[in-house]
């Protein structure tokens, strides 16, 4: 049965519990929502997220990232699942058993004034996740640009792509489930920015590819795939390239990145 919060129903589970964003000081709350259950027999079980976005002390909603580790175990062996939370997100796994781990993962200064609660939840119950286009994912962190190291903190899924075929490399999550990717080139700039515009199709010449150590092992165009993009087998990390000419009107665009998890 689920921890400590958890709740054990006729043939369901769940476990909620409060989170905290990281403080004003940058200091991050460690502290998880966890649940554990054996079922009656291996088959397939299905988690579902819910979560109420924090507010601050005016009310206004706050920006917030949390993450859950779901591990699915099977005599004795185990699988582990990594993915955002958002309201409705669905994990599907076949199991003896799962043990669930909430946490926020909020970046550090993303927004002002301290840190504030909010609440996560998990629902556990037999059955495959419904048929929906958009599968469980993780956003991409981390990476280098010509072998420096994006800032901790600054992507969270989006990375602002220098020109000149000067690429953003991106690893790509080890033991977290990760099948396939979906790449979106985005605009330039900021709201509110003058230079705030969308790539232009006939001028952004632009392509991502899989790495397997130092070799490529596929190639693409992310204006011809706009779903998800399936990791061929080896890759270790994931490499944006924009290829425009430095001119007056060459600008680098925000590329979204997000990982799509297996479940």
């Amino acid at each position: 049965m689920f921890g400590r919060e958890g709740k054990l129903s006729k043939g369901g589970w769940s476990t909620t519990g409060k989170l905290f964003t990281p403080s004003a000081a940058g200091v991050r709350d460690l502290s998880s929502i966890k649940g554990q259950c054996q079922f009656p027999q291996a088959e397939y079980y299905t988690v579902k997220f819910g979560i109420n976005q924090p507010v601050d002390g005016a009310g206004n909603l706050y920006p917030s990232s949390t993450l859950a580790e779901v591990v699915w175990s099977t005599a004795g062996n185990s699988v582990r699942r990594l993915i955002n939370i958002v309201n409705g997100m669905v994990l599907a796994g076949t199991a003896e058993a799962v043990t669930i781990r909430m946490f926020d993962n909020s970046p550090i200064g993303l927004g002002a004034g301290g840190s504030f609660p909010y609440v996560v939840t998990a629902l556990v119950t037999p059955g495959v996740r419904p048929s929906i286009q958009l599968p469980p994912y993780l956003a991409a962190t981390g990476g280098t640009i010509g072998g420096v190291p994006v800032p901790p903190g600054d992507t969270y899924g989006s990375y602002l792509v220098p020109i000149g075929g000067f690429g953003v490399s991106i690893p790509i999550p080890l033991d977290a489930g990760v099948i396939s990717a979906n790449i979106i080139v985005g605009t330039n700039g900021s709201l509110g920015d003058p230079l705030f515009i969308p790539a232009p199709r006939n001028t952004l010449i632009a392509n991502f590819a899989f790495f397997s150590g130092a070799f490529p092992v596929g190639f693409y165009d992310p204006r011809d795939f706009a779903e998800w993009v399936p990791i061929p087998p080896g890759a270790s990390h994931l490499i944006l390239v924009d290829a425009q000419t430095a001119g007056p009107h060459a600008y680098p665009y925000t590329w979204d990145v997000m990982w799509g998890i297996e479940g």
